[in-house]
């Protein structure tokens, strides 16, 4: 998903395959949620059918698209007129793909909007109480986004570089 875009064609949005992996922002969680919406009940059996092969690319999206819910069936409504056009798509920068591989599976295991976990990774990367936005949304990880920027620019927390290591 982090590959797509929303884009605008005319008076409608579409989903554009952006040819790099990019940040995830407000059009990719769009796009996440709106996959959520369609797969929803159907995930046990949208693994079964990936996993066995039962169904080739465009039986599968026959299958999910119309069968199983409403997706396709009708027209995307137009845009407003006036709608300013979304944010322009971002691409992942390299150290991004080592925070992910940090964070590994913590929204799989529930632990994406962890209060308790965020302000543990905020301490133990050193990040200081008045350097941390008063924000009780930010995630997880973009609190770590957020310290491995300052670790990048340069910033050595009060543990030392051991601080950075224990991660």
């Amino acid at each position: 998903m982090a590959k797509l875009d929303l884009v605008e064609e005319g008076d409608k949005l579409v989903v554009k395959e952006m040819g790099q992996v990019g940040n995830c922002g407000s059009e990719c969680k769009t796009v996440q949620l709106a996959a959520e919406r369609i797969m929803g009940e159907h995930d046990t059996d949208i693994a079964e059918i990936l996993f066995t092969g039962k169904m080739n690319r465009a039986q599968f999206n026959r299958w999910l698209c119309w069968d199983e819910s409403e997706a396709c069936k009708k027209d995307a409504p137009p845009l407003p007129n006036g709608r300013k056009p979304g944010p322009p798509f971002d691409p992942r920068q390299e150290g991004d793909q080592s925070i992910d591989a940090m964070l590994g599976g913590l929204e799989d295991k529930g632990l994406a909007n962890n209060k308790k976990l965020r302000e543990e990774l905020m301490e133990k990367l050193g990040v200081k109480e008045a350097d941390r936005v008063d924000d009780d949304d930010m995630s997880v990880d973009a609190a770590l986004k957020r310290a491995m920027a300052q670790a990048e620019a340069g910033y050595v927390p009060p543990g030392g570089q051991d601080a950075w290591d224990e991660l």
